[in-house]
């Protein structure tokens, strides 16, 4: 199977801005990010005739292409960002501008969701960054609502205990 030229553009543009924004919540880089979502895109079309639509759907193609993606760039990458999560009481205390703080709050949270297993980190995008229902995780991940209820009630638990583990608190809205 063969992408024509109408049914690659549509793809792209449905895909491109949450392929984009997948990969910015991990990797923090703009220009990292806008290469691994090329990089995902080049694979998709070099690798369409191997999709099997009774297997899934096209949009769970994509992401497992990007997150194998995802995984050749860090395998790749000597010198990954670690964001220190030890001192975060410190960086909280000091009187600095509310924006600082909150970046580095975020960055403090994305280390910790790092540490969650892949499918887990997925359902966490799916749902904050991309905003998406359960109903609308559920179609795209092909499982049933009750089911994605269940993980991302899971999913919240173990990133508790992550942040708990280090000290943190943060209030996760369900």
């Amino acid at each position: 199977m063969v992408l024509n030229n109408d049914e690659l553009k549509a793809i792209y543009n449905e895909y491109v801005e949450k392929i984009y924004k997948y990969f910015y919540v991990r990797v923090q880089s703009t220009e990292v990010s806008q290469d691994l979502t090329s990089t995902t895109f080049m694979k998709l079309i070099d690798k369409y005739d191997s999709f099997n639509p009774d297997k899934g759907n096209i949009s769970q193609y994509i992401y497992t292409i990007a997150r194998n993606t995802l995984i050749d760039y860090y395998r790749s990458n000597k010198n990954k960002k670690n964001v220190n999560i030890e001192n975060i009481e410190e960086v909280c205390n000091k009187e600095e501008d509310n924006s600082v703080v909150l970046d580095r709050n975020r960055d403090i949270l994305m280390a910790c969701i790092k540490k969650l297993p892949d499918e887990d980190q997925q359902l966490i995008h799916l749902r904050y960054t991309l905003e998406y229902s359960y109903k609308e995780i559920a179609d795209e991940l092909g499982l049933p609502i009750n089911t994605v209820s269940i993980k991302i009630h899971r999913v919240h638990k173990k990133l508790k205990v992550i942040l708990q583990k280090n000290n943190l608190k943060f209030k996760l809205e369900i």
